[in-house]
C-alpha cells in the first residue's frame, strides 16, 4: 500500500474535502449508518427536529431503536442475575463473604438503578427480575458447589428488597481481624 504524498494528504485532510465527502455520505443514509453510526444518529436527530420526515432513515432507525431496547433488557437481566447470585452466596456461605462480594452487590444495584428508566417500565423489569433468579441459582450453585436443589425454588426477595440489600459487614470485619492477628 502506497502512502499519500504530502500534497495528497493535505488535500484529503482539508476541511473542504472532508465536508464534501461528509455531505455525499449524508445524502446516502444507509452508507452513513454503516460507516459512522454516531454521525448517522446526529443526522436523524436533526431531520426529526427540523420536521424533515422524508429524510429520516426509517428502516435503520427502527432497527437501531429495537437493538437498543434489547441491549438494555439484556444488561438489566444480567445485572439482576449477578446481584441475586451474590445475595444467595451471602445467605448460603456467609463465612466466605469478602469485600469483593459486597462491592459487586453495590455495583449491580447501581447498574440496575441506571438502567431502570421510564423506557423499561415496571412490567418489563418485574419479568426480567423473575427470569434472572433461575440463572442466579445456577451460577451460585456453580460457584459455591452447593447443589441447586438446596436453594429456594422461588426468589426469596422482592425486587425492592434486592435493591436495598446491604451486604453484611460482620463477616468481613471478623475475617480481616483474623488475618491481622
Amino acid at each position: 500500500m502506497r502512502l499519500p504524498s504530502r500534497r495528497e494528504y493535505n488535500k484529503l485532510s482539508s476541511p473542504e474535502y472532508r465536508m464534501r465527502n461528509f455531505m455525499d455520505i449524508v445524502k446516502q443514509p444507509q452508507a452513513l449508518y454503516e460507516t459512522d453510526e454516531h454521525q448517522w444518529m446526529l443526522a436523524q436527530i436533526e431531520h426529526l427536529q427540523s420536521g424533515e420526515m422524508n429524510r429520516v432513515d426509517r428502516a435503520n432507525l427502527i432497527q437501531y431503536l429495537s437493538d437498543m431496547t434489547k441491549s438494555d433488557e439484556r444488561s438489566l437481566g444480567s445485572a439482576f442475575t449477578v446481584l441475586l447470585m451474590h445475595m444467595l452466596k451471602f445467605q448460603f456461605q456467609p463465612q466466605k463473604a469478602s469485600p469483593g462480594w459486597a462491592g459487586t452487590v453495590i455495583e449491580q444495584q447501581q447498574v440496575i438503578e441506571d438502567l431502570l428508566t421510564p423506557s423499561i417500565n415496571s412490567l418489563h423489569s418485574t419479568r426480567l427480575y423473575a427470569a434472572a433468579y433461575p440463572r442466579a441459582v445456577r451460577r451460585a450453585a456453580a460457584e459455591t458447589r452447593i447443589p441447586a436443589s438446596m436453594f429456594p425454588s422461588t426468589c426469596p426477595w422482592t425486587m425492592e428488597q434486592a435493591m436495598t440489600f446491604q451486604p453484611p459487614s460482620d463477616p468481613l470485619r471478623r475475617k480481616r481481624r483474623r488475618n491481622v492477628a
